[in-house]
């Protein structure tokens, strides 16, 4: 979760209820933290609310405003039995020149830190790391919250509960949430902690994850409904010496409360309701991330412990769709590819000329391709006759490709006019044999014998192939016949995503200062891991060499994943690096991109689920003492 800074964390701290998902249930109550403005309100001018406190409970009206009175906390460094064991810890504090002190309980005692005059908590937190020392706060002084109402009326107390008295979502920070609230002093000012049923908080973390926009296949956001009900169960308590369990951010899941909520994703989230992943009789620990780059990674390798039978890494692709004849031709210029498909199109009447291609397509004879094509007359739009380049240009027709090709130009006419339809959608496979679905629509159309042109790598060929199922491609049909299918190839189920590929480049003098070293003479992979990511690197400098893991570089420089390679070029005399890479995110488990792929290719949400979690099962989840597994 990022750095609250001069942001508060408004907290949904949370935690399980004993309540199982029953029927007409919402399943467990969850808390998560939020990330809003320094200064918590909720802005709602009139509405009413509870506001209790205790024994003390209130109707309040909004605008409510949040202040709080910060707990004083002091570092705890060590708790122990013996007083002995005690005093020589505080005697090794005070040789480094820390004030440390002894709170004695009933058969324990504290070794504490207070803070000094000047310094914040959290700068004595890292003080004391730095010497080596486990720090946890310890509230010596309670804090306090209170609650004002826009109409007067206040209620105060260690913590305030808040709850609206009608089942509209509620705006706190600029957004809009489910559920009620807590608040709770914290040092940086207070907390509100908002109670949301499970099946409400993933309303607002599916779309949040896969945005439908992005992702609009029902079956890739039910896995990934899935995969975040699963997560949430597992990492309860995660961040529970910050006052919550899951964040709104990145780091936990990504959480938009009820403003994000949108449509296909509720579906998802309400289609598998209850639904969750388990291995050995235990809810998994579900990771996920964007784009895995075509392979992703055994948890063990970015989690250390976590060396769980069900995250191992796996190839992202699915069924192998065999297309096309013969063998794959040399590779064909742009021209040659308008040439290639207007021959098929023609069909059996051999065209020789752009007009005996008009003809065979069954259009009037012309003087010219817009005649031929039973093109209107444009003088009303534009006022003169215009030429048929000029026709394409205008209406974003003319590829960049083709120039003034002419058999590019009667083919573009062609669609223009209409005598040529392309339709947009992707290779499916299974026992019918490979057919092609067309984006939006359900029909799937067998492509077994049609001529297949291949794109890929900013190459052109034809011939036989094989394709992933669920991989882009476009169907060329006139109004008789479909007779080709262009296909995009591709190797990986998450190739859509734009982090297929990415560069960043570092020169020396930054790089350095990031990595803590005072110069960089060079950067070497030294070892990299089963899928090919880079588990560990060596940098040179002028004191000596210094070794980083992957994951410890990707963070310090902001990489997009650790699966990269490094040059070393040196331009006006300055050193700098290329990273050249694929991925984003850690890549253990589901692959969003990769899910959609498959999604397209015909998988379902379990056979997905299978597919990156392997040896688990989907059940719906009815037991708290499932939570947690690993």
């Amino acid at each position: 979760m990022r750095s609250r800074g001069v942001l508060a964390t408004l907290a949904l701290v949370v935690g399980l209820s004993a309540a199982a998902f029953g029927e007409g249930g919402e399943g467990p109550t969850l808390r998560v933290g939020l990330t809003v403005t320094a200064v918590p309100q909720f802005p709602e001018l009139g509405r009413r609310f509870l506001v209790s406190a205790g024994s003390t409970r209130e109707t309040l009206r909004g605008p409510l405003t949040v202040r709080s009175e910060p707990p004083e906390l002091v570092a705890q460094v060590g708790v122990f039995a013996s007083r002995e064991n005690a005093q020589a810890l505080l005697s090794r504090l005070s040789s480094l020149g820390f004030a440390a002190e002894l709170f004695p309980e009933t058969e324990r005692y504290r070794v504490l830190v207070p803070v000094p005059p000047g310094l914040s908590y959290q700068n004595l937190k890292v003080k004391l790391q730095d010497a080596g020392f486990p720090v946890i706060p310890y509230p010596r002084r309670p804090g306090s919250v209170e609650v004002l109402g826009g109409e007067g009326g206040s209620v105060r107390g260690q913590e305030v509960t808040v709850e609206p008295l009608d089942p509209v979502p509620v705006v706190v920070g600029g957004r809009r949430y489910r559920g009620s609230f807590r608040c709770l002093p914290d040092q940086l000012g207070p907390l509100v902690v908002n109670i949301v049923a499970l099946e409400d908080y993933l309303l607002g973390v599916v779309p949040g994850e896969m945005g439908p926009k992005n992702f609009p296949n029902l079956e890739a956001l039910k896995a990934q409904a899935v995969a975040a009900r699963s997560y949430a169960l597992a990492q309860l308590g995660a961040h529970a010496s910050q006052g919550f369990d899951l964040c709104d951010q990145e780091h936990c899941q990504v959480y938009l409360g009820a403003d994000g909520e949108e449509a296909l994703a509720s579906q998802a989230v309400t289609e598998t309701r209850g639904e969750v992943l388990v291995y050995g009789g235990k809810v998994v620990r579900a990771y996920f991330h964007s784009t895995c780059g075509g392979h992703t990674e055994a948890a063990g390798e970015v989690f250390p412990g976590e060396k769980a039978p069900y995250l191992p890494g796996v190839r992202c692709a699915g069924e192998v769709v065999p297309l096309g004849s013969g063998w794959p031709s040399r590779p064909l210029d742009p021209r040659e590819r308008f040439a290639f498909l207007a021959r098929h199109l023609a069909g059996e009447k051999a065209a020789r000329t752009p007009l005996e291609f008009a003809s065979a397509l069954g259009q009037k004879p012309g003087r010219t391709l817009e005649e031929a094509f039973g093109l209107p007359d444009f003088r009303p739009l534009f006022g003169s006759p215009r030429g048929a380049l000029e026709l394409l240009w205008h209406f974003r027709l003319l590829s960049e490709n083709a120039g003034g090709d002419p058999w590019a130009t009667a083919l573009q006419l062609a669609q223009l006019s209409g005598a040529v339809q392309v339709r947009e959608g992707v290779v499916v496979g299974g026992e019918a044999g490979p057919r092609f679905r067309q984006v939006g629509m359900g029909e799937e159309v067998p492509v077994a014998g049609l001529a297949v042109l291949w794109r890929g790598e900013g190459k052109l060929w034809v011939g036989a192939g094989e394709a992933l199922a669920g991989t882009r491609a476009w169907l060329w049909c006139t109004k008789s016949a479909c007779p080709v299918l262009e296909v995009e190839a591709s190797s990986t189920a998450d190739a859509r995503s734009s982090f297929r590929g990415w560069i960043r480049e570092w020169g020396a003098g930054k790089l350095a200062a990031k990595v803590g070293v005072s110069d960089v003479q060079n950067l070497e992979v030294t070892q990299r891991t089963a899928s090919g990511r880079v588990a560990t690197v060596e940098i040179t400098a002028s004191a000596g060499k210094k070794r980083l893991s992957g994951l410890e570089l990707r963070r310090l420089l902001a990489l997009p994943s650790t699966w990269f390679v490094v040059a070393r070029a040196e331009a006006s005399g300055e050193v700098r690096f290329r990273f050249f890479g694929k991925g984003w995110g850690h890549g253990v488990g589901l692959c969003q991109n990769g899910a959609y792929g498959l999604s397209l290719g015909g998988f379902t949400y379990r056979r997905i689920l299978a597919h990156y979690y392997p040896g688990t099962s989907v059940v719906r989840w009815n037991a708290p003492a499932q939570e947690g597994g690993s």
